[in-house]
């Protein structure tokens, strides 16, 4: 598998269509091993492999998260072992590695992903439903690349916020404990981030937002958001 992840790491380091139609297909393929297998050691197995690349394939991705988080769980083997028996992968496992793979994409994808983690956010399950959370909080967070190296700007604050706001009230009531989390950040006045400066050096980013007209408005919403909640 170390050979196969390092050949997949240098074709999406490609970007070609050549190798990125490769990478879909292999995708693709990942998929209908999953959708075969008997076991979730071998599930976990193609998920693992499709984190290599996760980031070129977000659509196959997004199918399989839903495929993955839906199926009917398979249940957990026993293995032995010289010290006694011991538990093979759950589908838990399995759930848990689906919400690692979202959190990469999250920013590709995001209506797709925002739907899966709301999802996930009630799941009976405390691990993968506060893991669901952390996309919700990741999401909204003033994150200091995507505010000074990219185009998004404060557009990912906008997008959550009106994902929330179209749901009607008994909704978002069901989804509090999500929106609580997406809310605390958007309404925190920090950005923070952190970016490879050197090969050996991590370069740790602070600071604040801009009071920009179009955050002001955010900041309004969010507030009217929460007293409409909790009046």
């Amino acid at each position: 598998m170390d050979k196969k992840s390092t050949q997949l790491r240098k074709l999406m380091e490609l970007n070609n269509p050549k190798a990125d139609a490769y990478l879909v297909n292999f995708a693709n393929n990942i998929f209908a091993d999953i959708k075969k297998s008997k076991d979730n050691e071998s599930s976990l197995e193609s998920l693992d492999l499709l984190g290599e690349f996760v980031y070129k394939v977000p659509k196959e991705t997004i199918k399989i998260v839903q495929y993955v988080i839906e199926e009917e769980p398979k249940p957990t083997k026993l293995h032995k072992t010289e010290f006694g028996e011991m538990k093979g992968k759950s589908h838990k496992d399995l759930v848990l590695k689906c919400v690692d793979l979202l959190e990469h994409i999250r920013y590709i994808v995001p209506d797709e992903v925002l739907k899966l983690a709301v999802k996930l956010s009630l799941h009976e399950d405390s691990e993968v439903k506060n893991k669901a959370l952390e996309i919700a909080k990741k999401f909204s967070q003033y994150n200091y690349n995507i505010l000074t190296k990219s185009e998004m700007g404060y557009s990912v604050q906008r997008k959550i916020l009106d994902f929330i706001l179209v749901w009607p009230n008994n909704k978002q009531l069901q989804y509090i404990d999500f929106i609580e989390t997406a809310v605390k950040e958007l309404l925190n006045s920090s950005v923070e981030g952190s970016e490879w400066t050197k090969e050996d050096t991590l370069t740790m980013h602070f600071g604040a937002v801009s009071p920009t007209d179009f955050l002001k408005k955010i900041r309004h919403e969010e507030i009217d958001l929460i007293y409409k909640l909790y009046k």
